[in-house]
This record gives structure tokens, C-alpha cells and sequence, in this order.
């Protein structure tokens, strides 16, 4: 399981009527604030499709129809294709997280085809180059409240927030202001960003682990000792969550 990381969108138009047409632009049927509606996954030629939803599975082949398979007992077998290890292709492959992190990229050793799952367009390397993390949100996972010329969206995301679709949303809504919070309690960051037309205005940023001053809390575990972290980080936690419980949000 991931941890997840606390989100509010406040979106601020000329007027509730602008507000009201924004919101239902990038509903779904199954989400009150679908991803797929702001920034739309690449489903619209056949091959690409099968690509993001990995098929015919994750661990075949990009142009051919092999496949790797683990062979041996576990934890000392080995993945091989066609009876032969897969290539490990060290190249810089934009899009793909393996590549992105330092990894070799596994090829057909027949054929040379990627890795499915290692494919830029596979739904997990797509979704966190394109959305900024590997899920989106839906059903009850999103609240909404509104007030005035302002709406405000609040869901949890997997690892980070859901910078590329906050900057995406801008810039498909001009007209608004849209402005981030998020928090990430597992890992000990919170932030805040605003953008207008796409482009971003005003960030901020704060680790748990900053230079600087520093305040004792509590654990988040009641046997456990306080925790010291940087002051500039919980000042400003409690000013953008104090009102829904700052270090208890996240996950």
C-alpha cells in the first residue's frame, strides 16, 4: 500500500455560474473529479491502448508476442523469454519510471521490443509522467464543497500530489485561479502552489527534516518518543491544515 498524501483544490472563477460549468466539464460517471477529463490517457489508437492497459499482459513484449516468465522457486528462479534472459537496455527512455530512476529497461531478446510494462505508455509510467502520481480519484474518495465563486476538491493520492493535472487544469481553465495544498504525513512534507493560465505563481515546500528551528510533537505512535521536527514545517502545516487537524491527515 502506498502512502497518501492530503489534497485540496480551491478553484476561483468570476462567478458560480463559471464555477459550476468548470466542475461539470471534468466530471465522469464515476468521479466527481476525474483525471482521464482534465489530462485524457492515450486510448484512442488500438496499439497505444493495449500498451497502457497492459495487454495481452504486463510482462510481454512491445511488437511481438513473447512474454517473460519466472522460472525456478522463489526466491532463486529467474525471468527469462523464450528460455533466454531479456535484454537490459541502459539507454535514457523518457517516460519510462525505470529509466527515469537509473533502472536498465528490459527488451526482447529476439525481437528488442520493451517491456509492456516499462513502456512510457504504460498506464502506471503514463499516469505518473502525465498526472504527477499513478492513480486517479473517484466515488467517495472525493468531497466537494463550494462557496460563492470558489469550489473546493478534497481527495488523497498515492506517494505525491497531482502536480500535472493542477498545472493541467489551469491551463485548459484560464480563467481561474487554482491553487493546491497537500500534505504528505508518511514521508513528512506539506505544500501549497497556485496557478493561473498554466503557469505557476506562488509555491511553497516544507520537510519535516528542514534546517532551522525545530519543536518537539507527539509521536505517531502513543508508545513511541516525541518526534522533533522543523518548525518552519509545522508553522506552516498548521496554517494551511489547522482547521482539519494538522499531523493527523495523510497517511
Amino acid at each position: 500500500m502506498p502512502n497518501w498524501c492530503g489534497n485540496e483544490i480551491t478553484l476561483t472563477a468570476k462567478s458560480e455560474e463559471r464555477i459550476a460549468e468548470i466542475l461539470g466539464e471534468i466530471k465522469s460517471d464515476h468521479s466527481d473529479f476525474d483525471f482521464a477529463k482534465i489530462v485524457p490517457p492515450p486510448i484512442g489508437d488500438p496499439e497505444d491502448e493495449r500498451i497502457y492497459k497492459g495487454e495481452p499482459s504486463q510482462h510481454s513484449y512491445v511488437g511481438c508476442e513473447c512474454k517473460s516468465e519466472y522460472v525456478g522457486e522463489t526466491p532463486n528462479g529467474v525471468w527469462l523469454v523464450n528460455g533466454k534472459p531479456p535484454l537490459k537496455d541502459h539507454s535514457k527512455i523518457d517516460g519510462s519510471f525505470a529509466s527515469e530512476i537509473g533502472s536498465a529497461v528490459e527488451r526482447c531478446p529476439d525481437h528488442l521490443g520493451i517491456k509492456v510494462s516499462e513502456h512510457p505508455l504504460f498506464w502506471w509510467n503514463w499516469n505518473i509522467a502525465n498526472w504527477g502520481t499513478k492513480w486517479s480519484v473517484g466515488g467517495d474518495d472525493v468531497h466537494i464543497g463550494k462557496s460563492g465563486k470558489s469550489a473546493f476538491v478534497n481527495f488523497d493520492t498515492a506517494w505525491s500530489p497531482p502536480m500535472r493535472i493542477v498545472e493541467a487544469l489551469s491551463a485548459k481553465y484560464p480563467d481561474a485561479v487554482v491553487h493546491i495544498k497537500f500534505a504528505e504525513m508518511g514521508m513528512g512534507f506539506i505544500g501549497e502552489n497556485t496557478f493561473i493560465a498554466g503557469e505557476c505563481t506562488n509555491e511553497g515546500f516544507w520537510s519535516v527534516e528542514d534546517e532551522g528551528d525545530t519543536i518537539e510533537v507527539d509521536p505517531f505512535w502513543e508508545d513511541d518518543p516525541k518526534r522533533v521536527i522543523s518548525k518552519e514545517y509545522y508553522d506552516n502545516g498548521m496554517r494551511l491544515w489547522n482547521d482539519e487537524g494538522f499531523m493527523g491527515i495523510g497517511g
